[in-house]
């Protein structure tokens, strides 16, 4: 599984880093048939995480020029 990590993306404040996936075609038809999200955490200790579609951002903004 290492071998397919790649650089990431990501806003970053005091608080909270925060990334956007993109899911492809084979992701999208996996998820409308009932599949589910996995996250994979490095490590032994699980950090706090949250997974949402909704845009933490405002209406306005898009991704805080978090790239694809």
């Amino acid at each position: 599984m290492r071998d397919n990590c790649v650089a990431l993306s990501v806003y970053a404040d005091e608080e909270q880093l925060i990334s956007m996936w993109q899911p492809d075609d084979d992701d999208l038809a996996r998820l409308q048939a009932g599949g589910a999200v996995w996250l994979y955490v490095v490590g032994v200790a699980h950090p706090p995480v949250w997974v949402t579609t909704e845009n933490p951002f405002n209406e306005t903004s898009t991704t805080k020029g978090i790239a694809p």
